[in-house]
Order: C-alpha cells, then sequence, then structure tokens
C-alpha cells in the first residue's frame, strides 16, 4: 500500500514513516497540504494522513480540495492531529470527507489497527456512491471557526511551550549531567554517525570510557583505525552493512573487542539503531558499555564449569537429564555400570532400559514430578544393562531446565549389593523373628509341661491301674480306656509343643536310621493306606547318626501322614537314605546350611505340591492348610524342630501338581556303638524285693509310683523333697539299691541331691525323671549322655523297664 504522510513537523514524520515502513507499506511525505496536492498529481496513492496546522496549505484546506477533486476525492482521508480544540474538530473534519479522525499521540497497535479498519471500509464503498462534498459557504464559515480556534489554542501552548522549553532545557542540562554521572557509573556511553559525512559524535561518557579527550576530533575512519579492535574489524563492518540495508530500525546487541587510547582492550556490549530518510539510511546512532568484567566472569564461569564436567564424568554415579522422557545428557559412568556409551542413550528414551515390569510406575512418576506434583523424589526400581542383566539403582531426581526447557536431573546408584545385603538383613530378621516366637511359644509349653506332665502320669498311671482291675467286661472297662487315650493324646500333644520348640528332652544315641526305617515300614504303610505305594530305597552303607531314634520316627510318621493327606486319590511315597557331603560351595548358596558330612533321609510323594507363599509358611506352628479339625498345624513344625534340635537341616522341595520332597541331613557321627549286652545280664525279670527310694514332690504322682513300684515286688520308701531324703538317709539310716527322684524340686534339686547322697553312699544308683523342657533340665545339671533319664508322663510298663534296666547297670556307668 502506498501511502502519503502531510506534516510540517520532522519528527512526526519520522516517526510514522518507521512505522509504516515496518509494516511493509511505501512511504512518501510533504511538509504541507500544497506539496502533497503536487505529490498526489503523480497518482498511485492508497491512503493520505495529514496533520491539520501547517504552513502554506493547512489540513483542512488540504482535505477540501481532494474531497472535490474528481481524480483524488476516491483515496481515504485521515486526520492525525495533536491540536484538538474539541468535538467540533472531528465534526468538521468527517463533514469535509475525512474517514478517520485521530489524536496525537496515539498507541502504534491502535493507529494501525484505526488504518486497517478505514481501508477495509473504503474497499467495501470502492464502485458505490461517493457522498457530494458540503457547500462552500457552509464549509468556509466551519474552517474560520475552527481555524480561529486552533491559532488561539495554538498561541496559548506555544506561550506554554516556551516556559516549558526553557524549563526544559534546564531539566535537560541537569538530566545531561546525571546521565553523563550515570553512563561513567554503568562504564558506558552513546555515539552518532553521520552515514553521509562519515562524521562520529560521541557523548562524554563514551569519551571517559574510551580515554579520549571530549575536544579530540573523531570520525569513523578513525574509529575503525584506532578503536575497533582489529581482529574484530571485519565482523563489525558487516554488521553495520546487514543493519543498515535491512530497513529495520533498532539492531543488537553485539559484543566485541575495542582498544582504549592507552592501548588497553576492553569488551563493548553495542547497541545501535538506524534512521532513514526516504528509506535511504543517513544516520546511525548507538550505546556501548564496558562489559570486560563480565565477560572476564563469563571466562571464569566457562573454566568452572569445565571442572564440573571434569566432575560429573567422574562421578562415582550416574548423572542423567531427561525431558519429555528423552535421554537428552549421561556422564560417562554409565559405561562402567551398564556397558552403554553415553552417545548411545543420548536422543533414546530412557523406558528403554527400565525393566518392562518397572517402567509404568517410573514413567507416573517422571510424568508428575515434570508438572510440579509433590511425589517423592528417591526411589528404587530395576534396568537392564547391556548384557541384559537386571540391576537394580535408586535414583534421586529433581527438577531443572534444559536448553531453556523443563527437564530432570537424574542421579542413578547402583544399588543392587546393598539391596541384597538389606534383603539379607530383612530374612535373617525375620529369621530371628521367627526363633523369637518359636522361643516364646516353647518357654510357654516348658513353663506349663512339668505340672501337665505331673498330672498326665498320674492320669495315666491310676487308669493304667484301674483297668488292670477291672475285667475287660465291665462296662466302665471302656470309659477308662478312653480317660487314658486321651492322656495319650495329651501326652503326644506336650510332646510336640516342647519338639517344634526344640525343648524337649533327647536322648541320642548312635543309631543306623536304616534299622529304624525298616522297623517302622508295616507302621507307615498302614498310616498312609493301600492306595499309596510305599517304597524304601535304603543305602547299603549307610553311616550312623547320633539321634534319638523315638525323635526320627516321630519325624518320618509326620512326613507319612503329610504326603497321605496331599495324596487322596492314592500315589506312590518314597523314603530314602544316602551319604552325602555339603561342601562350601552349596553352603554358599543354601542359607541355613553348614559344610559337612550327613546322613540324608529324603521323604517323596507325588501329591498336589505346594505354592511358594505356602513353603514359606509351612514350618510355622499352627499354620496347616487342612480342614477346620483336620490339622492342629503342629507337624511340620515339630519336624523343624526335632531336625534342628539334633543338629540337623531339612530342605523343601515343591511345586503345585508335582509333589513335595523333604530332605532332612543328620550329622554323620565317627563313634563307635558299643555291643549290646545280653538281655539276660542287664535287665531282670522284675522286682526282688529291691529298696528303692522316691523322691517327688507331687503327692499324687509320689503315691502313683508307690502304687507301681510295690505291684512290682519292689520295697518303696517315699520322701516329698531332697531334706527329707537326706533325713532317711542320715537318721533312718535308709540305706536303698535305686533312687528315683524328680530333677526340679523346691529346695534342693534333683542334681543336688544326688551329689549329697552320693557323697555318703558311693555305689548308688538314680533314675532321673521330670516333666520339664530339656533346656530347664539342663540348668539343673542332669541332661548329659548317658544319665538315666525317664520323661513324665510314663506309663506303669514305661517305669518298669527303665527301673529294671537301671538296676541292671552297674553304678559307675551312671
Amino acid at each position: 500500500m502506498k501511502v502519503l504522510i502531510v506534516d510540517d513537523n520532522e519528527e512526526s514524520r519520522y516517526m510514522l514513516e518507521s512505522l509504516l515502513t515496518g509494516c511493509g507499506h511505501a512511504v512518501q511525505s510533504a511538509e504541507n497540504g500544497k506539496k502533497a496536492i503536487e505529490i498526489l498529481k503523480s497518482g498511485g496513492f492508497n491512503l493520505i494522513i495529514s496533520d491539520i496546522l501547517m504552513p502554506v496549505m493547512d489540513g483542512f484546506q488540504l482535505c477540501r480540495t481532494v474531497k472535490t477533486d474528481e481524480d483524488l476525492r476516491t483515496i481515504p482521508f485521515i486526520f492525525y492531529t495533536a491540536t484538538y480544540t474539541g468535538p467540533q474538530d472531528e465534526s468538521f473534519a468527517l463533514k469535509i470527507g475525512a474517514n478517520r479522525f485521530i489524536i496525537k499521540p496515539c498507541d502504534p497497535d491502535v493507529f494501525l489497527k484505526a488504518v486497517d479498519e478505514v481501508m477495509e471500509e473504503a474497499e467495501d464503498r470502492k464502485g458505490g456512491l461517493i457522498p457530494e462534498p458540503v457547500e462552500e459557504k457552509e464549509v468556509l464559515k466551519l474552517y474560520n471557526e475552527r481555524i480561529v480556534r486552533k491559532l488561539e489554542k495554538k498561541m496559548l501552548e506555544a506561550e506554554r511551550e516556551i516556559l516549558a522549553r526553557r524549563s526544559a532545557e534546564k531539566e535537560l542540562l541537569k538530566s545531561r549531567e546525571r546521565l553523563i554521572e550515570a553512563q561513567r557509573i554503568a562504564k558506558m556511553g552513546d555515539f552518532k554517525w553521520d552515514i553521509e559525512t562519515g562524521e562520529v559524535t560521541l557523548s562524554d561518557g563514551l569519551f571517559d570510557l574510551l580515554g579520549y579527550e571530549i575536544s579530540e576530533h573523531i570520525d569513523y575512519a578513525r574509529v575503525n583505525a584506532e578503536i575497533h579492535h582489529p581482529d574484530d574489524l571485519a565482523f563489525i563492518t558487516q554488521w553495520h552493512k546487514e543493519s543498515m540495508s535491512s530497513g529495520r530500525i533498532n539492531h543488537g546487541p553485539r559484543e566485541y573487542r575495542l582498544i582504549k587510547k592507552d592501548g588497553e582492550t576492553i569488551y563493548g556490549q553495542v547497541f545501535i539503531s538506524i534512521r532513514y530518510e526516504n528509506s535511504r539510511p543517513v544516520e546511525m546512532l548507538g550505546t556501548v558499555q564496558d562489559i570486560t568484567e563480565r565477560r572476564l566472569a563469563e571466562d571464569a564461569l566457562k573454566k568452572s564449569e569445565e571442572r564440573y564436567r571434569v566432575l560429573v564424568e567422574n562421578a562415582g554415579e550416574v548423572i542423567m537429564v531427561a525431558q519429555d522422557g528423552i535421554t537428552r545428557f549421561v556422564n560417562h559412568t554409565v559405561f562402567s555400570r551398564l556397558g552403554y556409551r553415553p552417545e548411545e542413550m543420548v536422543g533414546r528414551p530412557f523406558a528403554d532400559y527400565i525393566n518392562p515390569e518397572d517402567r509404568d510406575a517410573v514413567a507416573e512418576r517422571h510424568a508428575k514430578r515434570s508438572k510440579g506434583d509433590d511425589v517423592p523424589s528417591v526411589y528404587p526400581f530395576r534396568v537392564v544393562n547391556k548384557a541384559g542383566q537386571t540391576r537394580w539403582v535408586e535414583i534421586n531426581s529433581v527438577l531443572t531446565e534444559w536448553e531453556g526447557s523443563p527437564a530432570t536431573l537424574n542421579f542413578l546408584e547402583d544399588i543392587t549389593e546393598s539391596k541384597d545385603a538389606r534383603e539379607e538383613q530383612e530374612r535373617l530378621q525375620a529369621q530371628l523373628y521367627q526363633a523369637q516366637k518359636l522361643e516364646s511359644i516353647g518357654r510357654l509349653a516348658g513353663g506349663v509341661a512339668h505340672d501337665f506332665n505331673n498330672m498326665l502320669s498320674v492320669i495315666l498311671g491310676f487308669g493304667d491301674i484301674v483297668l488292670s482291675k477291672l475285667d475287660p467286661l465291665d462296662p466302665l472297662s471302656e470309659d477308662v480306656k478312653e480317660i487314658v487315650n486321651a492322656g495319650k493324646r495329651s501326652a503326644a500333644l506336650t510332646r510336640q509343643l516342647l519338639a517344634f520348640s526344640r525343648k524337649q528332652t533327647l536322648q541320642p544315641e548312635i543309631v543306623n536310621i536304616n534299622a529304624v526305617l525298616k522297623s517302622m515300614e508295616k507302621m507307615v504303610r498302614r498310616i498312609i493306606g493301600e492306595d499309596i505305594l510305599l517304597e524304601l530305597s535304603l543305602f547299603e552303607n549307610l553311616c550312623q547318626a547320633m539321634v534319638d531314634p523315638g525323635q526320627i520316627e516321630q519325624v518320618v510318621m509326620n512326613l507319612a501322614v503329610n504326603a497321605r493327606d496331599a495324596m487322596p486319590h492314592g500315589g506312590s511315597l518314597i523314603i530314602e537314605t544316602a551319604n552325602v557331603e555339603i561342601d562350601e560351595a552349596y553352603a554358599e548358596t543354601h542359607k541355613g546350611a553348614e559344610p559337612g558330612k550327613y546322613v540324608m533321609l529324603a521323604v517323596t510323594d507325588n501329591g498336589c505340591g505346594m505354592d511358594e507363599q505356602t513353603l514359606s509358611q509351612i514350618f510355622e506352628p499352627f499354620f496347616t492348610t487342612k480342614e477346620k479339625g483336620k490339622g492342629t498345624g503342629l507337624g511340620l513344625s515339630t519336624v523343624y524342630g526335632i531336625v534342628k534340635q539334633s543338629g540337623g537341616d531339612v530342605r523343601v522341595y515343591s511345586e503345585p501338581g508335582k509333589g513335595t520332597t523333604f530332605k532332612i541331613y543328620f550329622p554323620q557321627t565317627s563313634v563307635k556303638k558299643e555291643q549290646d549286652k545280653p538281655q539276660a545280664d542287664r535287665i531282670k525279670s522284675g522286682g526282688c524285693g529291691e529298696h528303692i527310694l522316691v523322691v517327688e514332690d507331687e503327692d499324687g504322682l509320689r503315691r502313683l509310683i508307690n502304687t507301681l513300684l510295690s505291684g512290682m515286688g519292689y520295697k518303696v520308701t517315699v520322701a516329698a523333697n531332697g531334706v527329707e531324703a537326706l533325713l532317711l538317709i542320715d537318721e533312718k539310716k535308709l540305706r536303698p539299691d535305686l533312687v528315683i527322684t524328680d530333677v526340679v524340686m523346691p529346695g534342693l534339686s534333683g542334681a543336688m541331691l544326688v551329689e549329697r547322697l552320693r557323697m555318703r553312699l558311693p555305689g548308688l544308683k538314680v533314675l532321673y525323671m521330670s516333666g520339664y523342657a530339656d533346656d530347664t533340665i539342663a540348668h539343673h545339671g542332669i541332661l548329659f549322655p548317658g544319665a538315666p533319664f525317664m520323661k513324665k508322663p510314663f506309663t506303669g510298663m514305661e517305669l518298669s523297664e527303665k527301673v529294671r534296666s537301671v538296676l541292671g547297670v552297674p553304678a559307675r556307668n551312671q
């Protein structure tokens, strides 16, 4: 679009020219209406923008002339004036044909919008009727009124302007002084270069900055020769050339070196502004600021950044920048941690290196953190290294910026080994908790065992006595049998409680486990039933183990019952033995295993099997998968307790639908078993009047033992405690053949009693009995191999056999 600007004020013309030229319009200017008419005759103009008050021909006259000219009247006309005396001005302008009346000053965007609206309205009217001009008489009257008013206003404004200018000159002088001082403080100055003449004018601040005297004459040639650094001169010349040919006004900043008069080189930051006349650059205005200190600081910063880069690249953890899920930077440590080179990862999604099972969780946290949500910044997850191995890392993520956009700075530490260590610690803590739980239950079991076993001994003993006196056909016989059977079941339950808590009293001996298994084969077959095939695979040269044979039987029976329940529709049960040796390598990979030689007992079924969750709980007391009322949950915990108390270990292998194998390891023993003496040498057929002293603090049990032993043909004397027993020896001169004593009694314990008795009667034989747990008996000092011992509760038959056995053994072996 071709625009004609009419204004007697050079600065106003310049500002409008710059604004419209910058928007791509062709612009011509005239300083008054008469000159404008001459220019309009050349034709081709699309818009006229005019001031009102101008010499020779004012704007109102120009508008009237244009709108009455048949060739020019269609050109849109805008008044742009500062001499506004009232709404009558705008009304008169529109009446003589103006399209818009705009008051100076006006925001450039508002002004340009008004121009666009006028041109759109003109386009809409194209080809239509143009309003006829107002009659000359009316126009002349209105014109005179408006011009007089404007001249009056102009005169007042001129007076005020003179006063204001005088005041402004004073302020300008002060401002100039402040500017010079401010430029000195800011180490900056300004210049003006007349492009046509080459004349350069420097401000006082720039003279001071460059070290020149204000009186010195400086032109552009001297600037290039002395001030512009020779290494930067080509760059400066090219910048000036491009700026002047661009048609734009403002340019910069640019930074380059300048040479002061004393030869010192400084860095300057330069902004320039080009003034044009008729689209031709005529003057360059510019500012220069000394930024040497900043550049030196930037150089120092670069060196610092280089040091930090070295630190980052050699850090012990992976440092990575991620943006929109893409890896933007990663240090070289990633190679030693994941096997990837940085260039392999940069530009690729970091999710490619995350374990598939963790990707969604990591992506969700990354997205939330990028949005600024409050999520944990430190958390672990799994990554996959270049070799395909899974490694655990812990990430510490913080928000940052990368190349001006939001990103996250991430520190990744390989925690695989420490996590394994923590998991091992947690496993050990779980084992400790389990041990403490067993210990607590064991204390409970041990605490009640003594009194409970005393009562059961009385129940079982007197029950047997009653049964022996009743006719088998007597109706009461079955009732008494039920009482005795209930007592036996209670006794078994007590033994199980002590077994799984490893507090039962074991009586280990050198045993060939094959012999134990063969002796109980028929019993096992009866328990498992005919629809389950039993196979014994026993190693012929099996080594011996130091175990309690009764407890081995308990282990096998418990495992057989479990196997039977796992095969409700039949199957096979394999019991096998072997000599095995556990080496260091196996022990390191199987927690709880100890290197050494073992006798292995394996029990395998092809039943329903177990999943991992069940496997992790099978040895817990009272845990059962059986229906309510069909299992106590003590069977396998009893097995575990017996094996561990015997110094062995147990391993379980099972999968759902594929059966189960229990492998039990008992330490081998090199101790030779003594040859059994002939039966006739060690056990007599019954009591022959031998004198037995019974020391028991429980009245009912003391009376029971007296009754049983008397019935067996022994002479019996009873004592309620150790002190009473010593009085019988010392004062009554009692010389018994055998002393049967409780281990734990008030006042004097069984062990202390026996020690004092043997000081008086060196050849005295002793049989200990107790219902307490193993550790309580050991605390009282009698739990050593070979010590004659009888566990409560016991039957009359067990008492008879034990007494005959002890009486048949020489006292020196006790």
